[in-house]
Formats: C-alpha cells, structure tokens, sequence
C-alpha cells in the first residue's frame, strides 16, 4: 500500500480475501450441499472480488465482504437451476450465515485445518 494512497491495491485485497476461500467453500456447501457447486460459486465470487476489489473499504472485514459476495453468488446459482424454492432457502441462507458469522475470522484456518484432520 502508498503511504499517499490509504486504500489497498487490487493484489492486496485479492491476497486477504484469498485467506478467506476456504470458510467460503464451507458457507457456500452449507447452502448448496454439493461440493463442486460451492467451489464454482467461490471462484465466481473471486472474479467480483478482482473486479471489486476497490469497493472494499480497509479495515473492514474481508471475512464479512467476501461472504455477502458468495452469498449473492449461492442465491444467484440456485435461482439459475431452479432449485430456489420459497423463503424457506432465505431462511437456510440466513441461519449459515449466522452460523459463519459466530467464527472467529483470526483463527478460523487454524480451527479448520484442525477440524479437517479429525474428519
């Protein structure tokens, strides 16, 4: 980052948001239950997140920005396929975001790793 310029440049934020890609995996399977469908939504939100990237205020949470994206995205996906049904998906997104929003963003790769290896 400039020292005249207080805002991160586009490697920066696609850096720190990359931190993130994992939990958003994990958000996305919660409201997809397929695997390869969050992974192509995550990707698909890293592209508005390389287009995006100087919307993102500093200091804010990537965590949190990264998340609306996806969710945009999963809501998005499902409306593509059909497979949106009523407010009931509203309220599985709402409570998988909540749930997501309970983690710790400082060590949620070390819970993760940590949860991956007792799978």
């Amino acid at each position: 980052m400039d020292a005249d310029d207080p805002y991160p440049s586009r490697d920066q934020v696609v850096k720190e948001a990359f931190q993130c890609r994992e939990a958003l995996k994990v958000y996305a399977f919660g409201m997809l239950c397929d695997w390869a469908a969050a992974e192509d939504v995550v990707q698909d939100a890293f592209i508005v997140v390389m287009e995006k990237y100087d919307t993102f205020e500093p200091g804010s949470s990537m965590m949190a920005w990264t998340r609306a994206i996806v969710r945009l995205k999963v809501l998005k996906y499902l409306d593509r396929k059909k497979q949106r049904e009523t407010a009931l998906d509203q309220v599985l997104c709402d409570a998988v975001d909540a749930a997501l929003s309970a983690v710790n963003e400082g060590t949620y790769g070390d819970e993760y790793r940590v949860r991956s290896q007792r799978l």
